[in-house]
């Protein structure tokens, strides 16, 4: 391996190990060598260690031992001080991780907020074009309800009821006739019923502009209140145009029978409620 590729934490850690292995092989071979001398120093005097007394024999040893322990306590120290300084390099190398760590953590956390800002304009800009959106196609849909309001007005009948009649037929069946007429466009399937649905005519198939009016006649059993109000008109009967137009579209008039007293005779004719005419009492149509 090159050397110039090895970290610089590798490399001081590796020369410490080398320093402290020379270290501690040439203070084993001193050690060996002092113990040799020592051997050979004492050779032939063996018998006198044992005819010393505690005390001179444990300073004899002491002293043989003195520069052994000493030597080793020299050396013990030398390498807790380069371990002590490894360890030093070390932590401020990973201060310097951290600090470089506490940069990169800044600089993620500018970058997130940038993104946060970008995706909040992106928001705002969304929200503005679905805010353009809504009012186009509110804009849209007034204009195609406009649309169809012309092309409905276009197709549009106007009828007319003259002519009516009420004829007490029985004391339990009343018979109201009268002509209708439309004077506008023509509409098809044209039939009368009561408020509950019930078919009190048949169908006219088609009735329009330039038509002869259509005499109806409505048979409907007596089971109406008659009250006469402040303007002494008398509400008859509600019934409902029902028929279809130009597009195929079914369609409900509202219309009713009344009658208006006059002098004591009494006058009927029909109100068409959404359009049409309303028609005025006649002189002609008296009670039968």
């Amino acid at each position: 391996m090159d050397k110039q590729a090895v970290p610089p934490e590798t490399k001081e850690t590796k020369n410490n190990k080398e320093w402290s292995d020379k270290l501690t092989k040439y203070a084993a071979w001193g050690t060996g060598i002092y113990f040799l001398i020592l051997a050979g120093l004492l050779f032939g005097r063996y018998d006198q260690l044992w005819t010393k007394n505690i005390n001179e024999l444990g300073d004899f040893l002491a002293g043989a031992f003195g520069p052994v322990a000493f030597l080793w306590l020299v050396i013990g120290y030398l390498m807790q001080h380069s371990e002590l300084r490894l360890n030093r390099v070390s932590i401020e190398r990973q201060a310097e991780e951290l600090s470089l760590s506490r940069v990169s953590l800044e600089k993620q956390v500018s970058e997130l907020e940038y993104t946060r800002l970008a995706y909040e304009n992106q928001m705002a800009e969304f929200k503005r074009n679905v805010d353009i959106s809504n009012e186009s196609l509110k804009e849209t849909i007034a204009y195609r309800k406009k649309i169809e309001e012309e092309e409905a007005l276009k197709i549009r009948p106007f009828f007319n009821i003259d002519n009516v009649k009420y004829i007490g037929d029985s004391p339990l069946l009343e018979k109201i006739t009268f002509e209708i007429s439309n004077y506008k466009n023509e509409v098809y399937e044209l039939d009368i019923r009561s408020d509950e649905g019930e078919l009190l005519t048949k169908s006219i198939s088609v009735i329009g502009k330039g038509d002869d009016p259509k005499e109806v006649a409505i048979y409907k059993k007596i089971d109406l209140i008659i009250d006469v109000n402040s303007e002494k008109h008398i509400k008859v009967m509600n019934f409902s145009l029902n028929y279809v137009d130009g597009s195929y579209k079914k369609h409900n008039v509202r219309c009713s029978i009344k009658c208006y007293l006059n002098d004591g005779d009494t006058r009927y004719y029909a109100v068409i409620y959404e359009f049409g005419r309303i028609g005025e009492p006649s002189l002609n149509n008296k009670v039968s």
